[in-house]
């Protein structure tokens, strides 16, 4: 099965799963893992999308089976450490090995086989939906996603979408006076190009979630509304937590 741009596959005679994808796709799973031990929320693939069932679920004791990862928050963000260490150590063609060093009594490995080439925004794919594996579109085909400013005024509102092209994230927006007819607010557009980006951050709160870009200069995100220099917030309702979720791991794949 093909999940968020790489491929997993269950070796049943070998008790293993497979993984196969570039370097810097391979760098999703970990993303995605520290991403349910943060919201504590499980994450399953598609049984309808695609031919087995991969899952990564919290559990009292840390395992693999023939289901997928399990364990504490503590043990899958511990896993993600091992599987970006061994990315690391593999050169651009290769492959490695977890079991025991995750937990003692494993039912199955995991195997990841890294195969040559470059990630870019155009190669890597996004699970759709909550907690499952689509069919594949690719980053800039994603559905825009909306947004507000964190940091404005207090007597201006917000409002924007999100997307992602080949090469940037692109917004689009305006920011108007509470007062103001909404016949003449101005749309704008900006595009962050991902070279640009030093990092992403998510903080999930009540009822909304907070996206931190902080970006290699101050230039690149001239006329957005930022209190700190080189840093952007963004507000997205919890309603779409999951998409900004996989957005969040998708940068973080290509910066």
């Amino acid at each position: 099965m093909s999940l968020i741009g790489f491929n997993a596959t269950p070796d049943h005679d070998h008790r293993a799963w497979r993984f196969s994808g570039t370097n810097d796709t391979l760098r999703l799973l970990p993303c995605l893992l520290r991403q349910v031990a943060f919201s504590e929320a499980a994450f399953e693939s598609d049984p309808d999308a695609t031919d087995s069932r991969f899952c990564i679920r919290l559990w009292e004791r840390a395992g693999i089976d023939d289901d997928g990862i399990y364990g504490p928050a503590t043990d899958i963000e511990r896993l993600a450490g091992l599987i970006e260490a061994g990315i690391n150590e593999t050169d651009a063609e290769g492959e490695f090995r977890i079991s025991q060093a995750y937990a003692a009594d494993v039912e199955y490995s995991l195997v990841f086989v890294v195969t040559p080439g470059h990630a870019s925004a155009q190669t890597l794919t996004q699970a759709s939906g909550a907690g499952s594996a689509g069919s594949e579109p690719e980053l800039h085909d994603m559905k825009p996603v909306q947004f507000s400013f964190y940091e404005i005024e207090d007597d201006y509102e917000s409002a924007g979408l999100l997307s992602l092209t080949p090469d940037s994230l692109f917004l689009e927006f305006w920011i108007a006076d509470e007062d103001e007819d909404d016949r003449n607010r101005e749309v704008k557009e900006k595009h962050i190009d991902f070279v640009d980006i030093a990092s992403v951050t998510l903080k999930p709160g009540v009822f909304s979630v907070l996206m931190t870009l902080e970006t290699h200069n101050m230039k690149s995100l001239e006329g957005l509304p930022c209190n700190r220099p080189a840093r952007l917030v963004l507000r997205f309702g919890k309603k779409v937590r999951e998409e900004v979720e996989m957005v969040a791991a998708a940068l973080e794949a290509v910066i």
